[in-house]
Formats: structure tokens, sequence, C-alpha cells
């Protein structure tokens, strides 16, 4: 008789909350959205990284201008190359990349991080340009327990 040995799986949900400071600069006055990322479940025994992607929101509005602004995010909990939540019982290491191919890491400058960096040109009114933000959970993390697990990034923008 031949036996099998299946892993044990433990569904993880990773929700990341983002406080948003809006900026005002002359006739300007310009807004980030709240971010927020879900990773879904996280298999702590598969060799696959978890990969998510959302949106932040810039709304500028005020008279005739272009204003070029740069967004930069702190490293929460952990450092920019190893970003960490947390529930009450373990850590999940992850981290936010501006690009798809989570080569350039989200952040204020600092230790090889990139700063989002853009300009709208405002008219009568408002302008909203969207930008994704890519994050990946990393694989093999067999200490992570089931649950909820949260981070807190500050994004700032200044122009």
């Amino acid at each position: 008789m031949q036996s099998k040995v299946r892993p044990h799986k433990r569904g993880i949900l990773f929700l990341l909350l983002v406080i948003c400071f809006p900026a005002s600069l002359y006739g300007a006055n310009c807004t980030i959205s709240d971010i927020s990322i879900a990773f879904g479940g996280y298999d702590p025994v598969s060799p696959q990284t978890r990969d998510s992607s959302t949106t932040v929101q810039v709304t500028c509005s005020g008279s005739n201008e272009t204003v070029t602004f740069d967004l930069l995010a702190s490293a929460g909990m952990g450092t920019f190359s190893d970003r960490q939540a947390s529930n009450t019982r373990s850590m999940l290491h992850y981290n936010l990349f501006l690009d798809a191919s989570r080569t350039q890491i989200w952040g204020d400058g600092s230790n090889g991080t990139i700063i989002l960096h853009d300009s709208l040109t405002i008219t009568s009114t408002p302008v909203t340009k969207d930008y994704v933000i890519y994050g990946r959970i990393v694989a093999r993390q067999q200490t992570a327990t089931a649950g909820n697990y949260t981070d807190q990034i500050t994004t700032t923008m200044r122009y």
C-alpha cells in the first residue's frame, strides 16, 4: 500500500493599511487616496511567492499650472528591504514595488529605494492619475500562523 503525504495549508489574509497626508502648495491642492493591498490566502510551505497589486490615486486641483511631485513610502514595521506585517502570533515578510517585475522597491529614496516621481497639469477641474503599487509576500515562511496580518505604511507627497 502506498501512502501520500500532503503539506498542511494554512490560509492567511494580508491587509495593508496606509495613512496618507494631503499636500498643499500655492494655488494647488493635492491629495493621495488611501491604499490597501489584500494578498488573499497564503500557503507558508509553497515555493511560490504571493503577489498582489493595488492602485493609489493622486488628485490635484487649483488654477492652471503643472505640479511636479514625489510620493514617498515609509518602511513600516520592518526595513525597506524586508517590510514586515504582523498578527498577534507571528510576522510575515513582504515588500512593495513600483514595477510589475518587482525590482524597484517603493520607499523614500534611501537604501536603494525608489520614489514615485511624476507631474500633473491642472486645468479648471481636478485631475486624477492612478499609479499601480505591486506587492509580494516572500515564499516559504513556515513560521507564519493563520490569521490577518497588518502593517502601517505612511505615504507622503511632496511638491
